[in-house]
């Protein structure tokens, strides 16, 4: 069942959470592939999404917080430009799975973080208390919405 969204009348919960889908005829056709073949990007990026959920936390513990979120992100952040720069559609679907396996230690460690007390490394205080870590928790979500928000404009900026 779809609920109406008050934020994006005439689409629905469902709809305007996949950012991906409204692009992937452009890439078919870009990549001179078919329509399944595009897909992948998708579909493997949420595989890579699932993966990065199990290893982050192991690792995590092992190697502390602070490394491996900047590991993470500065993955991320090369697996975003090498997706930009892609020559082939194999080349879009690796980079779209280092993707998601940089882009997931935000998910992982995010709430980790918060739930650690280390919040006080991204806050630059010695001691948190609980209400900080609250409104740190949400600003995290106000900020993760926003950046769902811009992806279809820097789609768009990038295809003029």
């Amino acid at each position: 069942m779809c609920h109406r969204r008050a934020d994006q009348p005439g689409k629905s919960r469902n709809e305007s959470r996949i950012s991906a889908a409204p692009p992937l005829p452009g890439v078919a056709r870009e990549f001179h592939a078919t329509a399944a073949s595009a897909q992948l990007t998708t579909t493997l990026y949420i595989v890579g999404l699932s993966i990065g959920q199990l290893i982050y936390g192991p690792i995590s513990d092992r190697f502390g917080r602070r490394p491996v979120l900047l590991l993470g992100l500065v993955l991320y952040t090369v697996a975003s430009v090498a997706a930009s720069l892609s020559p082939s559609l194999g080349a879009l679907v690796a980079a779209r799975v280092a993707q998601a396996l940089g882009g997931c230690v935000g998910l992982v460690l995010g709430r980790t973080i918060a739930h650690d007390g280390d919040i006080r490394m991204a806050l630059g205080s010695g001691c948190v208390e609980h209400r900080e870590r609250r409104r740190a928790v949400r600003d995290d979500a106000v900020i993760a919405g926003n950046a769902r928000r811009a992806c279809p404009a820097a789609r768009d900026v990038r295809t003029r």
